[in-house]
């Protein structure tokens, strides 16, 4: 018996019940059709299940890494199929296509016309041509795979990736960037300087020369050269033009005016600025008109102020030749008239005010004329006027308070004072009704008072009396019609005034120490000085005469000095003197102090004024004071072994003589013996000379210790300042071998008498030209290099053009036709390296000029396995003829289907195969593609079993078994370089009942079992299963 089952991975499995060979013949039967079609599901599912490509961009890269705009590059791509089925045809014209966008835009397209095996990939090179990139800048390069949607896919949304590319253009790119002239309002018939800045604004260097062209208005364009400009320069040109006319002119500079140099961007080398030529006069313009107030009550005075400004190139007017401002109102010219008597400066501005009153209300015309008479000369007469409306209101009071007065003058707190304001109409109209005027007190209202009716320019007072409680100053102030609209006036910012008043308290008197002096001055201790006090009452009272009074004292350095000294009576203003005699036996500074009414017998108005001090120096009684006032050396340069003088001098800085002066000198801790002495004393404020030979005996550091009275002997006023140290610096003897006076420590060549710097006095030996440092500052020959290069012309291998900075030996050779190394030699044997597309090549150096590049150049793509156009990719385009392909460098010819297929056919290997009509077609689970359409799927019938001879075991022996359903899975190995598919041998091993499933076909053989029937049946199953093979197979192909 033949037995079904179903696999675990959805296929239909077959196998014999036993291991007999039988010789009988099954019949077909229902079950054998059930059968038939389990075998064709099992041919179906597999190829279904193949149509699981998944195609990606694994990665791209661009070549070269930053490719320049306007320059063909490559992109290189790896596909990737992530699904397990073939991606594409391996004989499709094109299986997918990748297509390279920038920035959206289309640049390239790669077809792949063999496919892509599942589960790999492969490397792909576009070819980008260099019109697809035209400009510079960041680009957002996009590569999309099977852009067509040829290849159906388990994931379609996967098929895209994309970044950034910056992409730069290598170039020279020459711009104006700036133009202007000097001055900068050019003069007519003046010569004037343009100037026209040049810029490489590109990415190489511009090394031979161009021309730039400067135009003045229709004028004839000026060419002017520059020699070279290196990437990112600025070089200023300069040419200077003469205008006869007056007015606006465009300036027009062009850079490689005559297209001398490629350049990146041939269409910005151009510039134009507009200048106005003025001519050399004045201009007079008035710009302003200022009113104020601006709407004026009619009759009123208000101001006009006239701003004028000379546009001109040259002042206007002077003391000798002054120009006027004259203005009319309603077309009547007023006879005020303002003058600028030092004239106008040109480019400067000047104000003149007018005061102006019109009697009538309303919108008047105001004109106002500079230098009407035509004084001036000017570039432009017309533009001397300008006119104004100025609206005038009716006429109207305008209340002024003038004056603000307390009554009494000196008000005393406690006491009623009047406040009274002086109110004033200077507006045109009289005010008529009750005016109020508000009255406040250190910003506090303190009530109103009304008045009735002031006609204009009268004068009114009003009265408010009010009684100040605390002294000091306060301020009153007076606002009048506080409301502003009874009346209405011209103005209301000017109807406050305000003043400081000082109110002062009840009559007191007030004590204080004027001054303090004493006699002699300055004091002198163990001495009698006398000291006077002035005192004064700088009160409003007098200080009661007679009983109480007060008293008077005297502090030294706080110490009371006698008894107090006693007074009665002082009136107010009145001063008086005391004075007291002490002695002070402590020089130095003492503070005196006089207290006047210390116990306050007398009420004064300020009790905390009534002490006064005094710092005064008591001198000392004269006395000498010795000091010694300096210590020197002749020579001031000690060598070991010479004498020199040590010079010691003494100075008495006290106010008496001397005696006799003992002086000890010590050197290096030596007491010199005996002392040196000062016969006769010395007097005040005189100076004394000693000397004293000393003989260096070793080198170093020798300490000179001078001490002046050491016995202190004399009594000084300053004991302190008696001794003074100095230090001796001996040295050795100095060595100058060339005689040139300048020891050899100092000289830079000891053996040359004609190079020595500056020293003691002695000037350094002048600089010439001979290549020695002649004055020893550590340069050669200076003032011998005129262009600054440090190559002079005094050199053993001297400058051969000490005129150019960039011309010296050892300078770097350049192509310019010129010997910059100064070798004798002009540009030798220069040359660069240079590439193509191709390979390397030289430039060389001709007549200061670079030549072409030698490096091979690109040529026309042959079918040889070179790269013959040099764009990365050998024998790439179509390089066969017709039905040729170009393979190895060599074009052999391909199979095409002969004659061509039907549209219902395609062309596989050379032959013409059926399309698969359902190719393509996506149904849903519950249906499957019958020619081309969906139509639902039939229910299957389960077959279990088909009849075989009784003896036979039954199903559920055999399933009983050890080794029932044991089953070698199918290995479904493809190989995915011709895309064929080993089937397995569907044998099954008879001892263990283990079956590898075959290709869905029932065995007929192999596993014991034989059937064997004469039914036509069973020859057109086969058939059918032979169909749905070979249909799976180029599902398989095509798919």
């Amino acid at each position: 018996m033949i037995h079904q089952e179903q696999r675990p991975d959805g296929q239909v499995a077959f196998f014999c019940k036993d291991n007999v060979v039988k010789e009988s013949h099954v019949r077909m039967s229902r079950q054998r059709y059930s059968i038939v079609i389990f075998m064709l599901i099992f041919l179906l599912l597999p190829t279904a299940a193949l149509a699981a490509s998944d195609l990606v961009v694994s990665s791209f890269a661009l070549n070269p890494a930053s490719p320049a705009a306007a320059t063909a590059f490559k992109i290189e791509v790896v596909i990737e199929n992530k699904g397990a089925d073939r991606a594409g045809s391996r004989f499709s014209t094109c299986s997918f296509e990748i297509y390279a966008y920038a920035d959206g835009k289309k640049i390239g397209s790669k077809c792949d016309a063999f496919g892509l095996a599942g589960k790999s990939k492969d490397n792909y090179t576009i070819n980008i041509p260099a019109t697809a990139i035209a400009t510079n800048g960041l680009k957002r390069v996009e590569l999309f795979v099977d852009a067509t949607a040829k290849v159906s896919e388990s994931n379609e949304n996967n098929n895209k990736v994309s970044r950034s590319v910056n992409f730069t253009r290598q170039g020279a790119d020459l711009v104006v960037s700036r133009i202007w002239v000097s001055p900068s309002t050019p003069i007519t018939k003046q010569a004037t300087t343009v100037y026209v800045e040049v810029q490489n604004a590109g990415s190489t260097d511009v090394t031979s020369s161009f021309s730039v062209s400067v135009q003045v208005g229709t004028g004839s364009p000026v060419q002017l050269s520059v020699p070279s400009l290196a990437s990112g320069a600025k070089r200023v040109l300069f040419t200077q033009t003469t205008q006869t006319t007056a007015g606006k002119k465009t300036i027009t500079a062009k850079a490689d005016s005559k297209t001398q140099i490629p350049e990146l961007d041939d269409n910005n080398n151009s510039k134009s600025a507009s200048f106005t030529w003025k001519d050399n006069l004045p201009d007079l313009e008035i710009t302003k008109i200022a009113f104020s107030p601006t709407s004026p009550a009619a009759g009123a005075t208000a101001k006009m102020t006239v701003t004028v400004k000379n546009n001109g190139v040259k002042s206007a007017g002077g003391l000798t030749n002054q120009f006027i401002l004259r203005y009319s109102v309603d077309g009547k010219v007023s006879t005020d008239t303002k003058s600028f008597v030092f004239g106008l400066g040109a480019g400067s501005t000047g104000d003149k005010t007018f005061n102006v009153s019109i009697p009538t209300q309303g919108a008047h015309q105001i004109k106002v004329d500079v230098d009407p008479t035509n004084k001036i000369k000017e570039t432009d007469e017309n533009n001397n006027s300008k006119t104004a409306t100025w609206t005038w209101s009716a006429a109207l009071p305008d209340l002024d308070p003038i004056s603000l007065v307390v009554n009494p003058g000196s008000p005393i707190v406690g006491s009623p004072s009047t406040f009274r304001v002086g109110i004033k109409n200077i507006g045109p109209s009289n005010a008529s009704g009750s005016i109020l005027v508000d009255f406040y007190l250190d910003g506090q209202k303190l009530g109103s008072k009304p008045f009735t009716n002031l006609s204009a320019g009268s004068v009114k007072f009003v009265d408010y009396s009010y009684t100040v409680t605390s002294t000091g100053a306060h301020k009153i102030k007076a606002v009048v019609n506080p409301s502003g609209s009874t009346p209405k006036e011209l103005s209301t910012s000017n109807n406050t005034i305000e003043k400081s008043f000082t109110w002062g308290s009840v009559p007191r008197a007030d004590l204080i120490v004027q001054s303090i002096s004493v006699l002699p001055s300055p004091p002198q201790v163990q001495q009698s000085v006398k000291i006077t006090a002035t005192v004064k009452n700088q009160g409003s009272k007098g200080a009661p005469i007679g009983v109480p009074s007060f008293l008077v004292r005297f502090y030294v350095d706080g110490k009371q000095i006698g008894d107090s000294s006693q007074f009665t009576g002082l009136s107010a203003g009145s001063t008086t003197s005391f004075n007291k005699t002490i002695t002070v036996n402590t020089p130095g500074p003492h503070t005196i102090r006089v207290e006047v009414d210390p116990t306050d017998k007398i009420v004064e108005s300020d009790e905390k004024n009534n002490t006064k001090d005094l710092a005064v120096t008591w001198k000392d009684i004269p006395r000498p004071d010795l000091t010694v006032s300096s210590i020197v050396t002749t020579p001031t340069t000690v060598t070991t072994g010479s004498t020199a003088s040590i010079g010691i001098a003494i100075r008495n800085l006290g106010i008496t003589t001397t005696d006799n002066i003992t002086v000890r000198l010590t050197i290096d801790g030596n007491q010199i013996k005996p002392d040196l002495t000062i016969t006769g004393g010395l007097q005040e404020k005189k100076l004394k000379g000693l000397s004293y030979k000393y003989t260096a005996t070793k080198a170093g550091a020798i300490l000179v210790r001078v001490e002046v009275d050491p016995d202190k002997k004399i009594t000084e006023a300053d004991e302190t300042n008696n001794t003074k140290e100095y230090t001796i610096n001996v040295t050795q003897p100095t060595v100058d071998q060339d005689k040139d006076g300048v020891p050899a420590s100092k000289d830079c060549d000891d053996n040359d008498k004609n190079v020595f710097p500056a020293y003691n006095g002695k000037p350094a030996s002048p600089e010439i030209c001979d290549g020695k440092d002649n004055n020893c500052d550590g340069t050669r020959d200076e003032g011998f290099d005129e262009d600054g290069d440090g190559v002079t012309i005094c050199a053993a291998d001297p400058d051969c053009d000490d005129k150019n900075k960039d011309v010296y030996p050892g300078a770097a050779e350049l192509c310019n036709n010129k010997d910059d190394d100064c070798d004798g030699k002009v540009d030798e044997e220069l040359k660069r390296s240079c590439q193509s597309a191709c390979g390397n090549g030289n430039e060389v150096c001709v007549d200061g000029k670079w030549s072409s590049c030698d490096a091979p150049a690109p040529k026309t793509e042959e079918c040889n396995g070179q790269d013959d156009d040099c764009n990365g990719v050998p024998d790439d385009g179509d390089l066969c003829q017709t039905g040729e392909s170009c393979q190895a460098g060599v074009c052999v010819k391909v199979s095409p289907c002969s004659p061509a297929c039907k549209d219902t056919e395609t062309c596989v290997e050379g032959q013409c195969v059926p399309k698969d009509p359902c190719a393509g077609v996506s149904c849903s689970a519950t249906q499957e593609c019958v020619d081309g359409k969906c139509v639902d799927k039939p229910q299957e019938e389960k077959v279990t079993q088909v009849e075989a001879p009784a003896n036979e075991p039954t199903e559920t022996e055999q399933t009983t078994g050890n080794d029932a359903g044991n089953t070698t899975p199918d290995n479904g190995n493809t190989t995915p370089d011709n895309g064929n598919t080993t089937p397995d041998n569907g044998t099954t091993t008879p001892d263990n009942g283990t079956t590898t499933p075959d290709n869905g076909v029932a065995p007929s053989g192999g596993c014991g079992c034989q059937s064997q029937s004469n039914s036509p049946f069973s020859w057109l199953a086969l058939l059918m299963l032979l169909g749905l093979f070979f249909q799976a197979l180029r599902i398989r192909r095509t798919s």
